[in-house]
């Protein structure tokens, strides 16, 4: 049984429910607000295009925040797109997320080939 099996739309709006909707926007710029004015369709988009294989990761974007008590350092941190976060959200709750994924990087394979 695959991870895709898993999960639906009703999975995908809990893992909504679940993610922080006051984070950083990603490279596309889309907040939680943007994302919820057409959650549903947002949602069924998003399960199509990972059951079927053409979800791909949008690059993540690269900000930099103070590194401990000296504010002149600075630590590159990476913030998804809010959509990414939520199937993250999604993956990680199946409870095989981690090990497909881990299984899946240490084959050199991807996300569509681990979900198949």
């Amino acid at each position: 049984m695959s991870l895709a099996h898993h999960i639906d739309v009703d999975f995908l709006r809990e893992a909504y429910r679940r993610t922080r909707k006051d984070g950083a926007p990603g490279v596309d710029g889309q907040t939680a607000a943007d994302y919820e004015e057409n959650l549903e369709e947002n949602l069924r988009d998003l399960l199509d295009r990972f059951k079927s294989g053409r979800y791909q990761a949008p690059p993540v974007r690269r900000i930099y925040i103070p590194k401990g008590s000296d504010l002149s350092k600075k630590r590159p941190i990476g913030v998804p797109t809010f959509e990414d976060k939520i199937l993250q959200r999604a993956v990680a709750t199946t409870g095989r997320g981690a090990s497909i994924f881990s299984a899946s990087l240490t084959t050199g394979g991807s996300l569509a080939g681990a979900v198949g």
